[in-house]
């Protein structure tokens, strides 16, 4: 989870947020409560707007159907992180501002298709 934090917190970071490049340390974002979010498009069919806010190990997905979907956030290394929801993941790397990467469904119909999504780190809520 720290891993998770520090990685989302530094990339907004070095967008020019004042409000988190004075934040004392990783633990600071969760403490305040905060949210990252990132916000972008996924070349889904039908789909395309995307939206996450991360919090801690969670994360809320608002794609193009405009519901929420809770999720869970994994680092996977220190610029790698993966999304996981109920029938698909997103697998990305944070670099330059961006989380950009390769989502999959895991279960149904579609499942082991793959698509892309890209997303710019916003800031915190």
């Amino acid at each position: 989870m720290i891993r998770l934090i520090y990685a989302l917190t530094v990339a907004v970071a070095l967008l020019g947020s004042t409000e988190i490049a004075t934040a004392q340390g990783p633990d600071n974002q969760a403490a305040n409560g905060r949210s990252v979010v990132l916000q972008g498009r996924e070349d889904l069919p039908g789909m395309g707007e995307l939206t996450f806010i991360v919090r801690d190990n969670d994360v809320k997905m608002i794609d193009a159907s405009r519901r929420p979907i809770n999720g869970k956030a994994t680092t996977l290394s220190s610029n790698r992180i993966l999304f996981t929801f109920s029938d698909c993941t997103y697998d990305g790397v944070i670099a330059n501002g961006t989380f950009t990467g390769i989502a999959r469904f895991t279960t149904g119909p579609n499942a082991g298709r793959l698509w892309t999504f890209s997303t710019r780190i916003l800031g915190t809520v």
